[in-house]
């Protein structure tokens, strides 16, 4: 089975104020990537690298591959422009993703506030399905999307969303630290490196 991901608010070329679309080369590009991504999962498709360094240390917080894919299919996924999306900072982050000070009051302005975001899970919305709002210019147009980093960048915030899922609207062990922690990276470095980490073992 395959999904189409559009953005939340309608489909592609409609006015979504508080989820801005993605151009439909970049929504094609993360739609495939995300159907390889959930088909490799499902099917256990996934190299004994992967295993070890990626889904035997995530079992240490309770990780089961085959609920993660039940997740990724039954709830699909809504990508959004993060830097055009006027929806509330509150309406979307839940308050453990606020880590200090008083955030922008949108998304948007998060993104212009903070260049070095290239992706952003909601933890309230994800709960439901997985919703992420990207910074265009790090979505990787090659091979019609389906390539190894955009798949290690959407493994990275599916768990985000997974943990979403199992934990009421709240990241808990899936979070930027706790996963950068449990992969035996630096807890004070980047986010990114949880993406590279996923990208160097899986894909």
């Amino acid at each position: 089975a395959t999904t189409t991901v559009v953005p939340l608010g309608g489909q592609r070329g409609q006015t979504a104020p508080q989820f801005a679309p993605l151009s439909d080369r970049q929504g094609d590009a993360l739609s495939n990537a995300f159907n390889e991504l959930r088909g490799r999962v499902s099917e256990n498709d996934l190299s004994k690298d992967c295993r070890k360094n990626v889904i035997d240390k995530l079992k240490k917080i309770g990780f089961d591959l085959k609920s993660f894919g039940n997740y990724l299919y039954r709830s699909g996924a809504n990508f959004a422009d993060g830097s055009n999306s006027q929806i509330a900072t509150s309406a979307a982050l839940a308050p453990s993703q606020i880590l200090q000070g008083t955030p922008p009051p949108t998304i948007a302005g998060l993104f212009a506030a903070a260049p070095g975001i290239t992706a952003l899970t909601s933890a309230n919305l994800s709960a439901n399905s997985l919703t992420v709002f990207f910074r265009t210019s790090a979505i990787d147009l090659s091979n019609s999307g389906v390539n190894s980093y955009n798949q290690g960048l959407l493994f990275h915030e599916a768990l985000h969303g997974y943990g979403s899922s199992v934990n009421g609207g709240n990241f808990g062990a899936y979070s930027d630290k706790g996963l950068l922690g449990l992969f035996g990276l630096n807890t004070a470095g980047p986010s990114s490196q949880i993406t590279a980490h996923i990208q160097k073992h899986c894909f």
